[in-house]
């Protein structure tokens, strides 16, 4: 049986998983949900909080971006995240994705390609702060410059991005 070729994405997942490649970068230490009562869900972007290990979801677009939160299997429901929604609790650790050579899943709010620009958004319309999505919109998006969309929807729903998130530019 001949070895063709290895594969290192995959097509399906839920937001916030990912598949480990030797050029993503992740920071440690982890970071801490910091919101006072805001659950933060897996696969948004977050931003840096007023102390080094802080995130919080983002509200403007000139927020220093942390990068995308990622999931891991080893929470403890109800007390690191909400039983019901999976989302982080408030003070929370968890890791943030700044580079995903092989990419990461997040839901998009509206139908994106290969091709689409990646932004996301720092208000809680559409699929809420930090969700992803193509269209831009003043005030309320940030271009993620070094990001590409590596499948396609038709609409809602999740898809594999990779590149760069902590670099953006306000819409």
């Amino acid at each position: 049986m001949a070895f063709t070729a290895a594969t290192d994405t995959y097509a399906r997942g839920f937001a916030g998983s990912r598949n480990p490649h030797p050029a993503d970068v992740v920071p440690a230490p982890a970071k801490r949900n910091a919101e006072a009562s805001a659950e933060i869900p897996f696969g948004t972007v977050v931003k840096h909080g007023t102390l080094i290990g802080d995130a919080l979801q983002l509200t403007s677009t000139a927020d220093r971006l942390a990068g995308v939160a990622i999931h891991r299997y080893n929470y403890v429901p109800g007390i690191e995240v909400n039983a019901t929604t999976g989302d982080l609790l408030p003070n929370a650790d968890f890791d943030v994705l700044e580079y995903a050579g092989s990419g990461i899943m997040v839901t998009v709010d509206e139908a994106v390609t290969e091709a689409s620009p990646v932004r996301v958004r720092v208000t809680a319309a559409g699929g809420g702060r930090g969700t992803f999505r193509t269209g831009a919109v003043a005030a309320a998006t940030i271009l993620l410059t070094g990001a590409r969309f590596a499948g396609r929807t038709t609409g809602a729903g999740p898809v594999l991005v990779r590149g760069n998130f902590v670099v953006g530019t306000a819409d």
